[in-house]
């Protein structure tokens, strides 16, 4: 399973096209150096890491919602809190349902007609790349 990865030449762009253009405008500096902090943190995790040991990581810590008030972090928690299963037991829809989760927890949660459209539009594109690499 791959998730979305953005290369540090994103970062590095953002960064510098903010440091120009606050500079050029005279402004204060600390949206570039916000920028500039998250790009080299970037960098130094992709050294120490792969990219799907980054992966694994973020996804052991991300927040899947709440649980009768309670916060759900991490895949592992969320697949034992909304199905009941470990992960290494999810179909494929379930595990659309949670990543479909990451985009807005709470929005999700307090607007389910919007949850469903994000996981019908998952479902679309998991389903057409599954065509694709069966072909």
């Amino acid at each position: 399973m791959t998730f979305c990865y953005l290369p540090i030449t994103i970062d590095l762009c953002l960064c510098a096209r903010d440091l120009f253009s606050n500079f050029h405008q005279g402004q204060r500096i600390p949206q570039g150096k916000y920028h500039l902090h998250n790009a080299l943190w970037q960098l130094w995790l992709t050294v120490l890491y792969s990219q799907s040991e980054i992966n694994s990581i973020w996804l052991s810590n991300a927040y899947f919602g709440a649980d009768n008030g309670k916060p759900v972090y991490g895949l592992e928690n969320a697949a034992q809190v909304r199905f009941s299963v470990p992960v290494s037991a999810l179909n494929c829809s379930q595990t659309v349902e949670l990543l479909a989760m990451l985009h807005a927890p709470s929005l999700y949660k307090a607007k389910p007609e919007l949850f469903k459209q994000r996981v019908e539009k998952l479902e679309m594109r998991g389903c057409t790349d599954r065509r694709e690499n069966q072909e």
